[in-house]
């Protein structure tokens, strides 16, 4: 256990994400906290479908599409890692 004032935020998140039970001195006693039952399932709402009166954009040239990266590492014919290998970089052509 340990006081929330001494772990940062982002730790206090990753810990919360993967905890099976939450206990809060916020929340009542040990007790009504362990038999108070879990968080409804909380369902979306329907998704209602209708034609969109925006025209589809105008498709760009092939001679207008970004150049082909040849810097990234274990490109895969759609993506590698740059240089640094901190991000993953996506290339598409159009159409694709």
């Amino acid at each position: 256990m340990r006081p929330a004032e001494q772990i940062s935020d982002d730790d206090r998140i990753l810990v919360q994400s993967v905890a099976r039970a939450i206990i809060s001195d916020r929340r009542g006693a040990l007790a009504d906290q362990i038999n108070r039952r879990g968080l409804l399932e909380v369902r979306a709402p329907h998704l209602n479908l209708r034609a969109s009166s925006r025209r589809a954009p105008a498709r760009r040239s092939p001679a207008a599409a970004a150049p082909a990266r040849t810097d990234l590492l274990f490109h895969n014919g759609l993506g590698g890692f740059t240089p640094d290998g901190r991000e993953y970089v996506i290339t598409t052509a159009p159409g694709r």
